[in-house]
C-alpha cells in the first residue's frame, strides 16, 4: 500500500493493522482547521481513535467514519509495542493542558502517565503524538530545524482566543509569550506517522502532507 491517507467510512482501517493516524476537519465552520489523532487497535477490537481534543481534554473513542487514516510506518514489533503504549494514555483524559510551544522533552511517563509542566506549557493535537512517540523512542520529525512562519502566528492568536473561553488567566498569560513558536501542523506530523523513514526533515514533511491534504479533499468529495 503507498503512502497516504483513506476515508474509515469508504475504506475501513485494515484488520491486521494495530497503529496509525487519523486526520480531518471534525468542524465544517473552519475546514482549514485540521484535527489528527492516534488509531490502535489492540487484539481483535475495533480500532480506536485517542487524541488531545482540547484543553485538558484527551478523549479515546471508536474511530469515526468521516476521518482519514494512514497507516504508522514503524515496524510490526514496535507497531504492537506504541499500540499498548497508546491505549494507556486515556488515563490522561483531564490532566493534558493544551499550549502552542512544543520541546523536545518527556511528556510522559513509561506507564503513559501526563508529567505536569510549568504552567502555560502544553500540546496540540499534533505535538501530542510528537509526544507519545518521543517517549517510545521514535522522533517523527526533526523538530529543531522547523521554520517559523508566519501565519502560523495568526492561528496561535485565534487558539489563544478560543482557550480565553476555558483556561485559567495564568494559563492565557503564559501561553501569550509563546505566540511565534514553531508550529507542527496536523498533516506534517501526520506525514511523520505513516513515513517508514524518520525522523522526516522539513521538507520531506511537507511534500508528504501535501498529498495527504490531496488525499483528504478527495475524500471530502465522496458522498
Amino acid at each position: 500500500m503507498t503512502m497516504g491517507v483513506h476515508r474509515q467510512g469508504v475504506y475501513p482501517f485494515a484488520p491486521d493493522e494495530v497503529l496509525g493516524v487519523a486526520i480531518g476537519t471534525p468542524n465544517p465552520a473552519y475546514p482549514r482547521q485540521r484535527h489528527v489523532g492516534l488509531i490502535y487497535r489492540l487484539d481483535d477490537s475495533i480500532p480506536r481513535l485517542c487524541h488531545l481534543a482540547g484543553h485538558f481534554k484527551l478523549e479515546d473513542e471508536p474511530l469515526p467514519t468521516d476521518y482519514c487514516w494512514g497507516t504508522s510506518g514503524l515496524d510490526p514489533v514496535n507497531k504492537t509495542v506504541m499500540a499498548a503504549y497508546v491505549a494507556l494514555l486515556q488515563q490522561n483524559a483531564n490532566e493534558v493542558p493544551y499550549g502552542i510551544d512544543f520541546y523536545s522533552d518527556i511528556y510522559f511517563d513509561d506507564n503513559g502517565r501526563y508529567i505536569v509542566q510549568p504552567i502555560g506549557r502544553g500540546l496540540t493535537c499534533a505535538t501530542f503524538i510528537l509526544a507519545v512517540f518521543a517517549r517510545n523512542g521514535f522522533n517523527l520529525v526533526e523538530a529543531d530545524d522547523w521554520p517559523e512562519r508566519p501565519d502560523d502566528v495568526e492561528w496561535q492568536q485565534q487558539i489563544i482566543s478560543v482557550l480565553s473561553r476555558c483556561a485559567s488567566p495564568e494559563h492565557i498569560d503564559a501561553i501569550k509569550q509563546n505566540v511565534g513558536a514553531k508550529r507542527f501542523r496536523p498533516e506534517e506530523v501526520a506525514a511523520g506517522v505513516i513515513s517508514e523513514t524518520i525522523p522526516l526533515e522539513f521538507s520531506a514533511a511537507h511534500a508528504l502532507a501535501q498529498e495527504i491534504l490531496q488525499d483528504l479533499s478527495r475524500s471530502h468529495s465522496i458522498q
